[in-house]
């Protein structure tokens, strides 16, 4: 009896707290999701003469909406299940590359720029792998290895060739992270790939300062 007065109970409030703060449609589709629905396809794609390891596939209407709703909407439903969706991926994935002598020092996200940091007031890629490493024993994620030094549009909206232009000389290692960072081995991670614009200049930014890379991106486009 107390089952069915308790579920009532949660349909009703639920229905009400709609009614104050309604939810977005996709939002709504996805509120019975559990991690153990996102099951990780990992592939890795060739671009720009790199590998990126992906995860997912953007064009699942699941993974399309979570990742658009964590970016987007800062929703921490969507942000903790991407979270809780691949970090048994990078536990292995640091276990792997430990035992073929090649560790991951330290887990990096693409930075945002000083504006688009504003605008938004969080990195939704930090938040999802700080979450995922959270009681993993792993090394935390650390957004100050390199910067964005320059503001540029959103890559969606620019053609192939034009994101490339727009990347270029984006990113900047500063100096006091060239000497703490040289001869580490990083995991670079992106939210989405579609033509490895992002992830390729960031990655030969870090080269450049002496840091090797593995690169990473939750989906491929």
């Amino acid at each position: 009896m107390r089952t069915v007065l308790t579920r009532i109970y949660a349909s009703v409030t639920g229905a009400f707290l709609d009614i104050l703060f309604p939810r977005s449609r996709r939002a709504k589709r996805l509120a019975t999701l559990t991690a153990a629905d996102i099951v990780a396809s990992p592939q890795i794609v060739r671009k720009s003469d790199r590998d990126i390891v992906t995860l997912f596939d953007y064009q699942d209407p699941v993974i399309h909406d979570l990742i658009q709703m964590a970016k987007f909407e800062n929703s921490r439903m969507a942000q903790t299940l991407l979270a809780e969706a691949i970090q048994d991926f990078l536990v292995e994935e640091y276990a792997d590359r430990a035992f073929f002598g090649q560790p991951i020092d330290v887990v990096v996200p693409i930075p945002l720029s000083r504006l688009r940091l504003h605008e938004r007031g969080y990195n939704q890629v930090t938040r999802i792998l700080s979450h995922a490493l959270s009681h993993t024993g792993l090394p935390p994620v650390q957004e100050d290895v390199f910067v964005r030094a320059k503001h540029t549009k959103p890559q969606t909206e620019l053609t192939r060739q034009e994101r490339f232009l727009n990347i270029h000389g984006a990113f900047e290692v500063p100096q006091e992270k060239i000497s703490q960072f040289s001869g580490k081995h990083l995991l670079l991670v992106d939210d989405v790939v579609t033509t490895g614009a992002t992830l390729t200049e960031a990655a030969k930014t870090l080269e450049k300062a002496g840091i090797s890379v593995t690169l990473l991106a939750f989906a491929r486009a």
